[in-house]
């Protein structure tokens, strides 16, 4: 048996190793380390009581905004004949769309590199867009047999068998971070509304530390952002006299 179903995994490599998911998984990891190192510099714990939660939760929220900006608006998920890499805030929640591949994402829960991703599910509760996605998959993709450990196979009442994993057609990318070393790691895969919670899940990156033990605390900024406060133009002052009693000037 294992970990993965292995038609699975082969669906997942073969959809990861598109040019156009090949190119936002690397945008996805240059904004997740940006955001996340950049957040690190301005938490207040002691002053504001910031802590491990609200810095996952805030660098969640940015990087969805970002990415969301990154790349040309979508109005529906359903849309598939525009090209290139689409982007929308659906209910709140980030959905990318490359060709017919749906990609959300998610912060691993507490503050370790090595999460247990296994762990992770898609109620309704963590997430409508996540719940969707993993029942999408699931309802696409019900093999007679599989060599994933502990999936099941008996269906439910309706449903009929489908072998063909050229159904997974959505996405979950999870990422982690650590607070101590700014180091973020993240991996890929196709969720599943059963269980185990996932298809097939394969690694992205994980940065490593330099020679000097850590990471750039702000690396460049990866896209441009024109709204930020520190970086607008300031205003030029516009100095008229001031008339004396006796001297307005007249229409």
């Amino acid at each position: 048996m294992a970990e993965w179903d292995s038609a699975a995994l082969e669906r997942l490599e073969h959809v990861t190793g598109t040019p156009e998911v090949t190119d936002l998984l690397a945008v996805v990891r240059q904004q997740v380390g940006y955001v996340w190192r950049a957040n690190l510099q301005r938490q207040e714990p002691a002053a504001l009581g910031d802590t491990s939660q609200t810095l996952g939760w805030l660098s969640a929220v940015n990087i969805a905004q970002l990415l969301a900006r990154r790349f040309p608006q979508r109005a529906q998920l359903e849309e598939e004949d525009r090209p290139g890499i689409t982007a929308g805030l659906v209910g709140g929640a980030l959905a990318i769309r490359t060709g017919n591949v749906i990609t959300r994402l998610r912060k691993a829960p507490g503050t370790s590199l090595n999460p247990d991703l296994t762990a992770l599910t898609w109620e309704e509760s963590t997430g409508i867009g996540r719940h969707r996605a993993a029942d999408a998959n699931s309802r696409a993709y019900r093999p007679t047999h599989s060599d994933q450990d502990e999936r099941l196979i008996p269906l439910e009442d309706g449903l009929w068998s489908l072998n063909d994993p050229d159904g997974l057609r959505n996405l979950m990318l999870v990422w982690a971070g650590d607070p101590e070393t700014g180091l973020t790691a993240g991996w890929v895969g196709f969720p599943s509304a059963g269980a185990p919670s996932w298809f097939a899940v394969q690694s992205v990156w994980r940065d490593e530390p330099t020679q000097s033990g850590g990471v750039p605390v702000i690396p460049n900024r990866p896209t441009p952002v024109d709204d930020s406060f520190a970086d607008r133009a300031a205003p030029t002052p516009v100095l008229r006299p001031r008339p004396r009693p006796g001297h307005e000037q007249r229409p």
